[in-house]
């Protein structure tokens, strides 16, 4: 592998794998040319390590996928509409190539619903929608988006594409920071010196740096076959928020205050 497109990458997922492949750890991948397609663009700091193309172009747009082996696949829209013209759209492109691809979708934990007992997400539970419907919030578009693109790619694995599939947890590292999550909430206020509020919900979370992140999916979408492999990919180690809150409230001398609630959350999201 030397070459690499990433499709919806301007990201957290495409800015880590920028950065770790930029990186003395990710030499051993040998890549030196990704290309990024993206209806936000990306800005990118000049690299002498790996050689980075940013289209700022809607995929629906595109005309031609350029000769390369291995596609990362992380468009995301929250509407299903959307998501299907997308990949009717990508399966044509893909339909006029003689090259012999390669390519991961990255899906996402949630797709096997939300979960208040502790125990881990495995891949071979089975997938229902009676499971994500429990999901009251943004997340049930998002899991719905994910479950319906996964069956889309099983099915091309089927047509005769190697494929596979990244069902990603939850993560840190310097370009989560931009985007509205709870870890990067916690790391912003105590960056910031201000006093974390700490409710008292044992909601369970796991957190892998890009960099893991990164390295795992680089070894994942070379083992993509007509099989169709899932991989859960995250860290399989339990944080409870508002553990973590108080020992870095304590560590960087942030004031904090624990705020009891009558109905407590239980929320494990742990593969």
């Amino acid at each position: 592998m030397n070459k690499l497109i990433i499709l919806g990458g301007s990201g957290y997922v495409g800015k880590s794998i920028i950065d770790y492949l930029s990186s003395k750890r990710g030499k051993s991948h040998k890549i030196k040319k990704i290309i990024i397609y993206s209806r936000k663009g990306i800005r990118i700091k000049k690299n002498n390590k790996i050689e980075v193309v940013n289209f700022k172009q809607n995929l629906l747009k595109l005309k031609k996928l350029p000769e390369i082996e291995y596609i990362i696949y992380c468009i995301n829209s929250n509407n299903l509409r959307y998501s299907n013209n997308c990949f009717k759209k990508f399966k044509y492109l893909l339909s006029n190539s003689s090259l012999k691809r390669k390519i991961l979708f990255l899906s996402s934990g949630a797709v096997y619903g939300p979960r208040k007992v502790r125990k881990k997400f495995s891949e071979n539970e089975n997938l229902t929608l009676n499971k994500i419907n429990k999901f009251n919030d943004y997340k049930l578009k998002y899991a719905l988006e994910k479950l319906f693109m996964e069956n889309e790619f099983k099915k091309l694995g089927k047509s005769g594409y190697n494929v596979s599939i990244a069902r990603c947890f939850t993560f840190y590292g310097r370009h989560i920071l931009k985007y509205n999550y709870a870890i990067s909430e916690i790391i912003n206020t105590i960056v910031k010196k201000k006093k974390l509020n700490i409710n008292n919900h044992k909601l369970t979370r796991s957190y892998m740096h890009g960099d893991d992140l990164s390295a795992w999916l680089l070894k994942i979408i070379k083992n993509s076959s007509k099989d169709c492999p899932i991989y859960n990919v995250g860290s399989d180690k339990p944080i409870i928020l508002k553990d973590l809150m108080m020992e870095l409230a304590k560590k960087y001398n942030n004031g904090f205050e624990i705020i009891k609630t009558k109905y407590l959350k239980n929320d494990f999201y742990v593969p």
